[in-house]
């Protein structure tokens, strides 16, 4: 999700962002999505699903192993199994990791970052 900045920003025509602009919404579009922990455990979540042209679908992984291991239509697999859906997290941006790492070391270097400066003058 963009932020305030990043939205003013994507707001405004391509031909009219500075070249500065243009690496700091790229850099933003493309900042991978920080994963965030279990909601019921606040374990670590792991990838479930990814591909297809569908989001990558996030669990966690304690729920996941409760689930396998418990026989179906018992107590604890209810348990777990409703843990296991609780903690679902899907990523449904798309990130280019090459745009973000041109932008990411645009934005770092010193020489450029005073390049893009002048550029706007």
């Amino acid at each position: 999700m963009l932020s305030e900045r990043g939205f003013e920003l994507a707001q405004k025509s391509k031909q009219d962002l500075t070249l500065s602009e243009l690496v700091e919404l790229v850099l933003e579009m493309n900042t991978p999505t920080e994963i965030p922990p279990c909601r019921v455990c606040g374990a670590e979540l792991e990838i479930g699903a990814a591909g297809g042209g569908y989001p990558t679908r996030y669990h966690c992984g304690s729920a996941n192993a409760d689930v396998l291991k418990h026989k179906s239509g018992t107590r604890e697999y209810s348990e777990a199994f409703e843990h296991y859906s609780e903690s679902t997290f899907e990523d449904r941006r798309s990130v280019d990791p090459w745009a973000y790492e041109l932008a990411k070391r645009l934005n770092s270097d010193s020489m450029i970052r005073g390049f893009l400066k002048i550029a706007e003058v």
